[in-house]
Parts: structure tokens; C-alpha cells; sequence
């Protein structure tokens, strides 16, 4: 017996098997429809830390650190860029691995590359930007209780520096160390 005959002989099953089929499917494609819509909203941003309260917090990717924060004055910016990873995934044990801020010359040098348009500076120019704001960007290790000017910053093309960019292969060992977006973690 084939599976037209099959078919043709129990009506009522094919039509409960295929209205089950016909709501999954419906159901698959409003869940990916809403995943794409929250995946946007995400697409363009990154994670910070707030060094005096050691929160985390959301914003745009071509925001240069320091950055204004929730718990800043309007005087103040105490906001800087985190580096969140994963071992292996982005899940519930992600992890800000380490924190980056600019000096003044390298907020005005990212500032610069980051014109768009008319402002945008040649190619030739941008190169020379990208070279000099290599010594101009400073990184440390993040600890959530250690906040403030107790943090050990280094230039982050330094010796010391390279070490804090690694640090999570150290940390997540026999996985690989994934960086996370905000995106990713909200999947």
C-alpha cells in the first residue's frame, strides 16, 4: 500500500497532520521574523562599562571612549568600550574580558576616521590616522571591583597591552574565546 493509499484512506489524520504542519510553519517563521527584528536593533551597537558604577550599558559602535554614562555628570565620561567574550558561545557565562578608552589625541584621531561624506579623510590620510592611533588607545583587564583610577591602563600596541587583548584565550583554555555583541546575547 502506497502512501497516496494511505492518504486517500484515513482523511481525517491527513488533515490533523497537515494542519499541524501548516501552524509549525507558521509559528518557525514568525519566531525568525522576530528574531531578525531584535537582531537589528542590535546590529549597530556594542557593550560599555561605566567605570565608577562597573555597570554595563549599550551604545553605538562608533562611540569613542571615554563616553558620557548614566551616572555622569554632564561634565563627566566615565563610559568605555567592554570587550565581552564567550568560551565557545555567547550564553549566560559570557564574560567582559577587558575595557579600552581613547586618549585625547586618539578620540580626535577615531573622530576623524570615523567621517563620513565630505569629511571623510583620503585614503593615504587615513592610513597615516591609523598608524599614529595605534599608541593612542589604551586597554586594561577588566575586575568589576577594582573601578576608576585604580585601573592599570596600557597603550594597547604595547607588550602589556597585547597581553589584556589575549587574555581571553587564557581564560577560556580548551574553547575558543568568541566575542560577543549585544546582538548575540540577545538570541
Amino acid at each position: 500500500m502506497g502512501l497516496r493509499d494511505s492518504l486517500n484512506n484515513h482523511p481525517v489524520a491527513t488533515t490533523v497532520v497537515a494542519l499541524l504542519l501548516l501552524v509549525g510553519s507558521a509559528i518557525g517563521f514568525m519566531l525568525m521574523q522576530d528574531q531578525g527584528r531584535r537582531s537589528a536593533v542590535f546590529r549597530d551597537k556594542v557593550f560599555f562599562v561605566d567605570l565608577k558604577t562597573g555597570q554595563q550599558f549599550i551604545a553605538r559602535y562608533d562611540r569613542v571612549a571615554p563616553i558620557r554614562s548614566y551616572s555622569d555628570a554632564p561634565d563627566e565620561a566615565s563610559g568605555v568600550r567592554a570587550y565581552v567574550f564567550g568560551c565557545g558561545s555567547c550564553n549566560d557565562d559570557a564574560f567582559v574580558a577587558y575595557v579600552e578608552r581613547f586618549t585625547a589625541e586618539g578620540r580626535t584621531i577615531q573622530t576623524r576616521l570615523n567621517a563620513r561624506g565630505r569629511e571623510m579623510p583620503s585614503q593615504t590620510e587615513r592610513l597615516a590616522l591609523m598608524d599614529t592611533l595605534d599608541t593612542e588607545v589604551e586597554v586594561a583587564l577588566w575586575e568589576p571591583n577594582v573601578v576608576g583610577s585604580n585601573i592599570q591602563w596600557h597603550v594597547r600596541s604595547s607588550e602589556p597591552g597585547q597581553r589584556v587583548v589575549n587574555s581571553p584565550r587564557d581564560r577560556c583554555r580548551d574553547q575558543p574565546a568568541m566575542v560577543c555583541s549585544p546582538g548575540a546575547m540577545a538570541r
